[in-house]
């Protein structure tokens, strides 16, 4: 499976990326506002970073089998919208 990570190179895309880099199973892509960012990444994984605008349309490019948008997310924020929206991102009824 493809699996393309939206801001991976903040707190919470960051974590997300070397997760699912971790098990193997996956083909995974991460996207960074720079070049620079890759030096956040273990040298194994730079090259499936890529350094470009962290924008929605860049999946057209990639042909994920599925996204993950955390761009601009932190894990306290994530949180925060689970308890008030439900894990689906509706209110819990």
């Amino acid at each position: 499976m493809k699996i393309l990570v939206f801001g991976a190179s903040g707190m919470l895309g960051n974590a997300m990326f070397r997760l699912l880099n971790e098990t193997g199973e996956h083909t995974v892509i991460g996207t960074a506002r720079s070049e620079s960012a890759r030096r956040f990444f273990p040298e194994q994984l730079q090259p499936s970073v890529d350094p470009t605008p962290s924008r929605h349309d860049d999946q057209d490019q990639q042909h994920p089998d599925h996204n993950v948008p955390v761009v601009g997310e932190t894990a306290q924020g994530v949180l925060e919208k689970d308890q008030q929206h439900g894990p689906h991102g509706r209110p819990d009824q």
